[in-house]
Formats: structure tokens, sequence, C-alpha cells
């Protein structure tokens, strides 16, 4: 910690919040932070039953002593240093509590628009206020100990950026249900949700989705060129994209997009009955010779997605950012994004694509 005073929301030294029971970051007694506090406890609540109860409910117990951490557990009129995350999704479900001003922290941190942000997207997503995303498209980590330098991959893996943060099987259902819990949240009635899987757990994200509330519009199939061989079974060389939504009867969609009703082509068959059929042939990118994530999603597919299911200026978020690439895309065609990416280098090269409006970087000798 640093020994610099740290300041309060009016610019004066931040004042004690707590020392029965001690509380802050750094068990301090002050809403103190730094960068490795990944919650911001940066609030001094007086808690009430009401606020307590409600935590427990959807997930933080407050009430329940853990020595072993240091914490107390706490009970009606304790003075805490609450993330400030958590204080907002607790005024906006009506269990907030009195909070001292002069007792927290400047650092209130905020999520703005048009940015990407090194963090765990379960945690991030709770700086964002409800009903705030208009699309999400998203391709979470598969837990398939997935060995993106591998040569049958068909990519130079010298190339390959390292660091792919890979979910344990057993723990993929929790880690979808959490996240998918988040969005169901900070999403508009009137958005919708793509998630692309591969087979191995779409019986996690499915259960998921139903789970949390989710309504399925339509399972897409993305059939790619070059598969994995394999020498015991089929060659899998498709992919699963789940199209979900809130509110079914509000939900945007744009049928006529990208083509007009009547639109033919050459042959005389339908452009924009073949444009919407759910089964989609569409080229993966191969950058040879350029710096690159393990996967990414073809800009020919997010643009497809962004076109039916967004406007301009519409907020578009993918929680697991990788290579930028939905960001990137949705730039391009002038919607506003948001996103997290957990892996140091992963964000690094999402974000130096967006700072430089770079599509492709070449890899540095």
């Amino acid at each position: 910690m640093s020994d610099q005073i740290q300041k309060n929301v009016f610019g004066e030294p931040l004042e004690p919040c707590s020392n029965d029971p001690v509380t802050g970051w750094f068990r301090d007694g002050c809403c103190n932070t730094d960068k490795n506090d990944r919650g911001v406890h940066t609030v001094c609540a007086k808690v009430t039953d009401k606020f307590l109860i409600w935590s427990k409910k959807v997930g933080n117990d407050l009430i329940t002593p853990h020595p072993e951490f240091g914490f107390p557990g706490l009970k009606d009129g304790d003075n805490w240093c609450v993330c400030a995350s958590w204080y907002a999704r607790a005024i906006e479900e009506d269990a907030a509590c009195f909070l001292y001003l002069k007792k927290t922290n400047i650092k209130m941190k905020k999520i703005e628009i048009n940015k990407i942000y090194n963090q765990n997207c379960i945690e991030g997503m709770k700086l964002i206020p409800k009903n705030k995303i208009d699309l999400v498209i998203t391709d979470p980590p598969f837990a398939i100990n997935f060995k993106a330098k591998r040569a049958n991959y068909n990519r130079t893996s010298s190339r390959v950026l390292s660091g792919y943060n890979e979910i344990k099987p057993e723990d993929y259902y929790d880690f979808t249900f959490a996240w998918m819990s988040e969005i169901f949240r900070i999403l508009k009635d009137s958005g919708s949700m793509y998630v692309f899987s591969g087979w191995n757990n779409l019986k996690d994200i499915l259960r998921a989705i139903d789970d949390v509330g989710f309504t399925t519009v339509n399972h897409v199939i993305w059939k790619y060129q070059f598969g994995v061989v394999t020498k015991r079974k089929f060659v899998t060389s498709h992919y699963h994209c789940l199209y979900i939504c809130k509110d079914d009867k509000k939900r945007k969609f744009f049928p006529f997009s990208r083509f007009k009703k009547d639109e033919k082509t050459k042959d005389g068959r339908s452009l924009h009955y073949r444009d919407k059929e759910d089964v989609w042939d569409i080229k993966r990118e191969y950058w040879t010779g350029d710096e690159k994530t393990p996967t990414k999603l073809p800009a020919e597919i997010i643009k497809k997605l962004l076109e039916y299911s967004s406007e301009k200026n519409d907020l578009v978020f993918d929680p697991f950012i990788g290579s930028g690439q939905v960001a990137v895309v949705s730039k391009s065609l002038k919607r506003k994004f948001l996103g997290f990416e957990i892996v140091p280098d992963y964000y690094k090269f999402a974000k130096k694509r967006l700072d430089t409006d770079t599509y492709r970087i070449k890899k540095s000798k």
C-alpha cells in the first residue's frame, strides 16, 4: 500500500470507516484501495439487516464469520467497506443502506463505454448498471484442455500469444451460470445475446440458458473449413451459435438490414432467405505471418450478427474479448463497445488493435 493519504468523495483526506470490526481492503479501518483490489472496496456503508439478507441471497454472504480470512461476520449497525459495484447493485434492487461520504473513497470505479478492461468479467460486470447492454456476442472458454499452440490447429506457434485461460469441465456449469446471470441483469429487454460453443460443453450452456431465464430464439450451426482431423472419430468442422434473449416480444431484429425481400442471386434464389438460414458456411480467418490469439470469430460472422440485431450507437458487449474481434468490428460499424479480458497479453493485443485502428498486426521479429 502507498503511504500517500487517499481522498474521500469531497477530495479531503479519507476518514476511518470502522475499527470494530476492522474493515478495509488492507484491514486498516479505512476504505483504502489499490490496483490489486479487484472488488474495489471503497464505499463505507452502515449495514442493515435488509442489506445483509439481500447480499447473502444474491451470492455475497457478509453474515457468516470466516476467522481464517480475518472476517468476523457483520450485523445490523456495523460499518464496513463494501465493493462499489455491490453497493450500486443494492441501490438498483432497493436494498441499499446508509453510506458515509467522508469515509467513502473517491476511487469508486466506473466502467466507461468504448473501452476494454483487463479484468475477470464476472467481477467487472458488477460495475455495469442493469439494462445497459443492447447486444452481446461472445465465445467463452472451451473447458476442453485446449492447447492453443498445437500444430494441428494449422498455425505457427511462435505467432500465437500465450496465456489462454481454461475452465475445468467440472466447474463449467457454475461458471456459465455465474456470467450469464450478470448478462441477464445488464442486458436490455430489447437486447439479445449470441453465444458460440463447441459440442463438448454445450449441455452446460443450454442448461444455464434455461436456468438463468433466457429464451432461445435460434440454434445456428457455423460450418467452417479445416476441422481437426482425428483417427477414431469424424472430423469436427462446425460450431454452435445460440441466439437468446430476455424478452422475445421486445428483442430487436432487423430482417431486411442486409438484403431486401425481393433481392435474388444470379440463379434466381432469394438472397434474403439464404442469408437467414440457420446453417452458415463461413470460412475461418487465417492470419498468416501475423500476431494472433489462439481463437477468434471471423469478422464476417460478427458483421452479420451486428446488422441483424443492432443499430448504430447501440452498445455491444463481449465478456471474453480475446483478440478484441467483437469490439473491432463493432467500432467499424459505428457501434459502441465494451469488453473484459482476463489474460494480460490478449488484453494488450486487443487494446493495440482498437487504439491504432489496425485489423491485423504483424509479428515483430
